[in-house]
């Protein structure tokens, strides 16, 4: 019975993280390094960071996993860069959600569908991308998609 106790214990901490808790993200303010680039591992998009420092603050503000894919600059695909000041000010000033999880499905102008965590992580998503997702329907996107992937779950 303990056993079972201790592992629902770590599972609720590991969602509390996933869906939106509050993270203790750490400062980068002043690190030094090269620049790299990074590969968000929900996405597949590549991401140009100043050092290695900014890749993993993203990733802490954002909730979606990143990994040093490459030294210098990204290829000019359909990447983006992080870790210029306005880009940190931006993210502090964007809302941070509480660990409330209410699946829904978003899609933007194009028709691109995304499943957010709740409707604060859709926002807060469009607040620290410029992204325009508005909500389409509440619960996922796909059918059969398990809660563990959903797409976007943001702090």
């Amino acid at each position: 019975m303990k056993i079972i106790s201790t592992l629902l214990l770590v599972a609720f901490m590991a969602m509390s993280w996933s869906y939106g808790e509050a993270q203790n993200c750490k400062n980068c303010m002043g690190s030094t390094g090269k620049v790299i680039c990074g590969l968000n591992m929900v996405t597949g998009e590549m991401v140009t960071f100043q050092n290695k420092c900014w890749m993993d603050r993203y990733t802490c503000l954002v909730g979606m996993e990143h990994r040093h894919l490459d030294d210098g600059l990204c290829p000019v695909t359909k990447s983006m860069s992080y870790g210029e000041t306005e880009t940190l000010d931006q993210a502090k000033a964007c809302s941070t959600c509480s660990r409330n999880f209410k699946p829904l499905c978003g899609h933007d102008e194009k028709g691109n569908k995304k499943t957010f965590s709740s409707a604060c992580a859709l926002n807060r998503h469009n607040c620290l991308t410029g992204d325009d997702y508005k909500i389409l329907k509440k619960g996922s996107c796909y059918s059969g998609e398990s809660n563990k992937n959903l797409l976007v779950k943001l702090n």
